[in-house]
């Protein structure tokens, strides 16, 4: 592999790192409004905005700027609808709009279902929340000796210590194969970690999908059958489906390539972490069991049980934030409804091409949500803000409060300052370096660098007070927060404060074991296993399917974020609660013949040296082996700028890369078989077991 190709690949810390919070894509659509529903009278006083008003606002804003093709955005009000509109176009190429029965994917709001149907088996007397996953089960083992401690609660509040997403073939587009919930319980057997159950809430989709699987093995009933019957059917939840499920796929928002192209249907196969789908008006259905007023679902207490402040019996944040673990809620002190006193749920999902949000106000029985083709679950929860806090000040249960900015008075350094100087570490951020300058705070954060100056407040404040820096010892371990408010234009603003990093000790390594982890140092390895059909070969670049190594140069003992635990492992174990700490990773290594393999969370990828070029022969064959894996090739200057023309077998596809690991073509996606091959790119196909693929070069 060229070196600049491998410089490319070097800047992914991790491959698949579940999507939980989006950054703004391309818009490419124009906003439109579609079919709508009123039956809450919408009019204000003169000169004030209207519900209407705000809910058409808020979808421009996500249309024009956002990265949005569709949305969909429903109201309930002690069980009645009060307010549905679809906007944008279900189809964009036929310019079809969407309406109240198009169906989105609901990302992790499928958490709540999940959760939902615990708690079910809590009531039944089926299942207790402080038991350990063992007893509900038995399959279910770990490398980690601790594992037998982790409770079916843990499983809910993302305090279980596992490393985070198992994802391997669960991203998938047109394609609901099992074979990610088939495998995941075997994967599981070979993971260790990232800390003792318990000790800390950080978002984890694997614990919703243990969950799932508790579901099916206490009630002998497919996940998908089990929601269906006791959840959907007594909520009249007609066009809530899974992946699993007998629905026309029409009726589903269709989804987007950023340069445009219509991808097949998005299909994530960890149901009970992420795999819904729903309309809107099904959402606030689902919420509104969720309420004072409906007993049609789940009892009182168990309602009560899954609004407790779940954040709060592990290390947290003491900073106000806008995320705060329940039983699989995202937060259940949702501003801005907190500072009204009042009680708010709220839950986000984001697939790779869908995303969501449901808010509910158990007390005052009302429900929103927002679903969208493109765009992220962000957007989704500010709209439903918006939208709640109008319809709270129509009903004169609120009445908005100004903003205050908070102000600080700088002060001296404090004596102890250099105990927070250092190198942070954390799943998502890389290394965080905070250094002191004159009497000035320096966080380089990803190659950026932030000055803070001392305030009496006790915290370190940037200059313009958005950023917010403070630090916390735990268990004799330091760590660096995080505050910072985001304004996105025309949507609004949040408040997330976080654990941005966790300061390493250094881990020391023989000589024999340095020595192994130095030949592996700046190689890169790609991934072999994930299907033809991955999301993860549309508009991505190599970085999403390639793992590389680099050794922590700040810390001894660590490659990149992960603990070097012998010749042939490492794995994360890192406790930073809620997001920077998600999605850990564990590596093992081990070699077929003279190529070295590495086996990441069930994904299994192939050293850089094992991938030879592609013969220059006007006419070949390639096969894919016996194995099923995909087979990578380099465009070498022999076949660089060739016209290759492929003959696809069934169940089949390539991808091509260019020098800059982009995505040049995806056969399943666009059905190109003739393309150009570019210089120091690379070819990779993928298919069933021994598939053969026809390629002519002129």
């Amino acid at each position: 592999m060229k070196n600049h190709f491998s410089k490319t690949i070097r800047t992914t810390l991790c491959l698949f790192l579940s999507v939980m919070l989006l950054t703004p894509s391309t818009n490419l659509y124009a906003a439109k409004t579609a079919n709508e529903v009123h039956t809450y009278d919408t009019s204000s006083q003169a000169g004030q905005l209207t519900l209407d008003d705000v809910a058409k606002n808020s979808a421009d804003a996500m249309l024009k700027l956002y990265g949005v093709s569709s949305l969909q955005v429903s109201i309930m009000d002690n069980g009645t609808k009060i307010f549905s509109k679809s906007y944008g176009y279900k189809d964009v190429i036929k310019k079809i709009a969407p309406t109240n029965k198009t169906m989105y994917g609901i990302g992790s709001i499928s958490k709540m279902f999940t959760t939902a149907a615990v708690m079910k088996l809590v009531d039944q007397g089926k299942v207790e929340l402080d038991k350990p996953v063992t007893a509900y089960i038995p399959g279910f083992r770990m490398a980690d000796s601790r594992y037998k401690d982790i409770t079916v609660r843990m499983l809910l509040n993302h305090s279980s210590g596992l490393q985070g997403t198992t994802q391997n073939n669960a991203s998938l587009l047109g394609d609901n194969s099992t074979i990610n919930h088939d495998t995941f319980l075997n994967n599981l057997k070979r993971q260790y970690l990232k800390y003792k159950p318990g000790n800390a809430s950080v978002y984890c989709n694997d614990g919703f999908t243990l969950a799932e699987i508790l579901v099916e093995k206490q009630t002998k009933m497919s996940f998908t059958s089990f929601v269906e019957a006791y959840i959907c059917s007594p909520l009249g939840l007609s066009s809530t489906k899974t992946p699993q499920s007998k629905f026309n796929r029409t009726n589903l928002a269709k989804t987007y390539s950023s340069s445009g192209i219509a991808t097949p249907f998005d299909c994530y196969n960890q149901i009970g972490a992420g795999g819904m789908y729903a309309t809107a008006e099904d959402l606030c259905k689902f919420g509104d069991a969720f309420t004072a007023h409906n007993t049609s679902l789940l009892s009182s207490q168990s309602k009560t049980a899954m609004g407790e402040k779940e954040y709060a019996r592990g290390f947290w944040t003491d900073a106000q934030d806008c995320y705060c673990f329940g039983l699989g809620w995202d937060t259940v002190k949702a501003e801005p409804f907190a500072d009204y006193g009042i009680k708010a749920y709220t839950k986000g999902g984001d697939t790779l091409f869908y995303h969501s949000n449901i808010t509910v106000l158990p007390a005052q029985n009302i429900t929103v949500s927002v679903l969208s083709s493109g765009g992220a679950s962000t957007y989704c929860e500010l709209m439903c803000a918006n939208l709640l806090t109008q319809y709270l000040t129509d009903k004169k249960i609120i009445t908005p409060k100004e903003t205050v900015t908070e102000t600080y008075e700088k002060a001296p350094l404090p004596s102890n300052v250099q105990e927070y100087t250092g190198t942070y570490v954390s799943t998502y951020a890389g290394n965080t370096v905070v250094s002191v300058k004159d009497d000035t705070l320096i966080v380089n954060l990803q190659g950026m660098d932030f000055a803070f100056e001392y305030t009496t407040s006790g915290k370190f404040v940037a200059a313009n007070g958005s950023l917010v820096v403070s630090f916390k010892k735990h268990n004799d371990t330091m760590y660096i927060e995080w505050s910072q408010k985001t304004t996105y234009p025309n949507l609004g603003a949040n408040q997330l404060s976080l654990f941005l990093g966790q300061k390493l000790v250094n881990n020391p390594i023989s000589a024999d074991v340095k020595k192994v982890w130095e030949q592996r140092n700046h190689k890169v390895y790609l991934n072999v296993s994930e299907k033809y059909t991955s999301a993860y070969f549309v508009d991505r670049n190599i970085n999403t399917v390639a793992l590389p190594i680099n050794l922590n140069s700040d810390v001894e003992g660590y490659a990149s974020n992960m603990k070097i635990a012998g010749k042939n492992l490492c794995y994360s174990n890192i406790e930073l609660p809620f997001l920077y700490g998600r999605d850990g990773a564990q590596v093992e290594f081990y070699k077929k013949g003279k190529v070295e393999y590495a086996r990441l969370l069930g994904h299994v990828m192939i050293s850089q040296d094992g991938i030879g070029s592609l013969p220059n022969k006007k006419k070949m064959t390639l096969k894919i082996p016996s194995n099923g894996y995909g087979v990578y090739y380099e465009i070498d200057s022999k076949t660089a700028n060739k016209k290759a023309t492929f003959t696809v077998p069934k169940n089949a596809s390539f991808v091509l890369y260019d020098e800059n690991g982009t995505i040049v073509t995806n056969y399943y996606i666009n059905k190109k078989r003739t393309v150009k091959l570019p210089k120091d790119g690379l070819l990779l196909i993928m298919g069933s077991k021994n598939a053969k693929f026809t390629v002519t070069l002129k």
